[in-house]
């Protein structure tokens, strides 16, 4: 009991006290407001993967801490798990073994193999405590209890009205494998399951950021939507994927201190750069819509006057970054969220580089290849002018329904990219003012000295061809 009150955590209810007297052992423990959530799973049935997920992390959260100090829980059941009215995890009488269900045994469940065998309990066998309790919030009961000499771990459902993430079933076998030989070793490495790029709805990250769905998936990481818990606001988190070297942390690093001076009604707001265990994450500000190539599916074609509302939008955006000399370098259809009162977002400033700031090794090719400017293509310096080349990919995209080179043969885009000229405009969507059609293809030249000589410029010339139609269908 005095090793225990040594524990200070947030998901561990206090000892205060311990000690003997006239009438045996006592102890002082904190009072923890909620219901225990055995009372909690038996009115209200199995919970939500979220739900599960969330009380899953913060008690694997806790195990860490305690092991870490040489502590075991010993004591994980439905009965010693208090749900608090914010819906967080308490565990009561840590290590103790004191309080039982309602004057009974506990289930034979919630008993490890080898404590069947009188064999001394060790980290791993709190975490095949923590896979029963799992699998009971999940389905409403315990798991099967091992046969003796059992290997394998039991079979997990599949009920198709309450999938489970396949990264979830994967930690629950680990945790309730019987040999504890092959059995999930830690809770460290339990959160390390978890907190990978197949984050979990629920997930709890650096005790502040809760995941709530994926978004997306890019070369650099997954995007998922997530409740900042602190400020109590929605954000979007963008993982980056595997491990950082020094160098790549740094560009890292350098996208944030760009992305964060640019502050822009057509650009989505970076906030920070966090770093929790291995994961690496960029806040930013989430936006409640689709990305642009979902947006225009089923739409085609789009009307011309709305093409050149969104294009108009993602230049405005493009400029307040040109203005401070940050480059985007990878403007495409994914990059471009369409909000709910449709107006075009321009996110993900991952490859941005500013002036001079080479983060990359000399020759290295970064961007879409069907959106990549020649330049970029041949391994050159990318100026703003890289920008404006994707922008006439993106015209071309939304009033053709389709990219100036499409195939699934990457070389063969990046060698249309540097030598072919792209298909007239007309000759995919009759009817295109000759106006638009030249602008488009200025934006398109191969020699970046032949497009536009600004973002600047071409806002005025995309303004007046618009007020060219206005007055043409007026």
């Amino acid at each position: 009991m005095r090793r225990t009150a040594r524990l200070h955590h947030p998901v561990i209810a206090a000892i205060h006290e311990a000690g003997c007297d006239d009438q045996g052992v006592y102890v002082v423990e904190e009072h923890v407001a909620g219901q225990p959530l055995k009372h909690l799973l038996q009115h209200e049935g199995p919970l939500d993967v979220p739900r599960a997920v969330h009380l899953l992390t913060q008690l694997a959260e806790a195990l860490d801490y305690a092991h870490g100090l040489g502590l075991l829980a010993r004591t994980i059941r439905p009965d010693t798990v208090f749900v608090t009215p914010a819906g967080d995890a308490r565990i009561v009488d840590f290590g103790l073994a004191l309080r039982a269900s309602e004057g009974q045994s506990p289930s034979a469940a919630y008993r490890p193999p080898e404590a069947g065998r009188a064999e001394r309990m060790d980290p791993s066998s709190d975490l095949f405590l923590l896979g029963v309790l799992t699998w009971e919030m999940l389905f409403g009961s315990p798991p099967p209890v091992p046969a003796p000499g059992q290997l394998d771990p039991p079979e997990i459902p599949h009920l198709p009205e309450r999938p489970l993430p396949e990264v979830l079933r994967r930690v629950l076998s680990e945790c309730l494998t019987p040999d504890r030989a092959h059995r999930m070793g830690s809770a460290q490495k339990l959160l390390e399951e978890l907190h990978g790029t197949n984050l979990l709805p629920g997930a709890l990250l650096a005790n502040r950021y809760e995941i709530r769905r994926e978004l997306g998936r890019g070369g650099m990481g997954t995007v998922f939507a997530a409740r900042d818990l602190v400020l109590d606001e929605p954000v979007a988190l963008k993982v980056l994927a595997g491990p950082l070297d020094e160098s790549t942390e740094r560009r890292f690093v350098q996208e944030i201190r760009l992305a964060r001076q640019i502050n822009h009604p057509n650009i989505v707001r970076v906030h920070t750069l966090e770093r929790w265990r291995e994961l690496r994450f960029i806040v930013m500000e989430y936006i409640d819509g689709v990305d642009l190539r979902r947006w225009t599916a089923g739409k085609q074609p789009i009307p011309l006057g709305k093409a050149l509302e969104v294009l108009a939008g993602v230049a405005a955006g493009l400029s307040a970054a040109h203005r401070l000399g940050i480059v985007h370098r990878d403007v495409k259809p994914e990059n471009v969220l369409i909000d709910p009162d449709a107006r075009p977002r321009l996110v993900d400033f991952g490859i941005a580089r500013q002036g001079d700031v080479h983060l990359t090794r000399e020759g290295l090719v970064m961007g879409s290849p069907a959106y990549m400017a020649p330049e970029q293509i041949r391994g050159e310096a990318a100026d703003t002018r890289a920008d404006l080349y994707a922008l006439g990919v993106l015209a071309y995209f939304l009033i053709a329904g389709r990219e100036p080179f499409a195939s699934e043969n990457v070389a063969e885009v990046l060698r249309d990219q540097l030598e072919t000229p792209p298909p007239p405009l007309h000759a995919l969507r009759p009817g295109v003012p000759a106006p638009i059609e030249e602008l488009v293809a200025r934006l398109l030249a191969k020699d970046p000295n032949r497009r536009p000589s600004s973002i600047f410029a071409f806002l005025e010339e995309l303004a007046a061809v618009r007020s060219g139609m206005t007055v043409v269908m007026a």
